[in-house]
């Protein structure tokens, strides 16, 4: 039967081009979302689309695709940028070595320590039948 091996370095860890990739296209994403903020809001972009007087047909469309690129874009830039920075976040964890044997050494005294009993009898009164029976047979 023949095996085809895994293209990644390790199987199951994002590669770094994909982390880079999302940091990269998250950071941009989102800093384009702050200058747009900037732009339509901070600056005189949407006083352009204020008609005065009478508007026409015309401006009565421009000025709707205006308001709706200066209040859906800025938005739409930040979030999807906010969403690639956490997928890179994600990535960078996925690709962070792990401390198992640590962790397996640490969990597995944690168990022991926790499965010790406390007392020789399991029940709430502290005398159990079997344990006086136990203790008066010759050993």
């Amino acid at each position: 039967m023949q095996v085809l091996p895994s293209e990644r370095a390790k199987a199951g860890q994002p590669s770094r081009l994909s982390f880079y990739n999302a940091l990269f296209a998250g950071t941009i994403l989102t800093a384009s979302g702050l200058a747009l903020l900037y732009i339509v809001f901070g600056g005189a972009f949407m006083t352009r689309f204020m008609p005065t007087g009478r508007p026409s047909t015309y401006d009565l469309v421009v000025g709707a695709l205006a308001w709706t690129f200066a209040l859906t874009a800025p938005a739409g830039f930040g979030l999807v940028g906010l969403a690639r920075l956490a997928t890179a976040y994600e990535r960078w964890r996925a690709r962070r070595p792990r401390l198992r044997q640590w962790f397996d050494s640490a969990a597995r005294s944690a168990t022991t320590m926790s499965s010790r009993p406390t007392s020789a009898c399991p029940s709430p009164t502290g005398t159990c039948p079997s344990s006086s029976s136990a203790r008066s047979a010759p050993r």
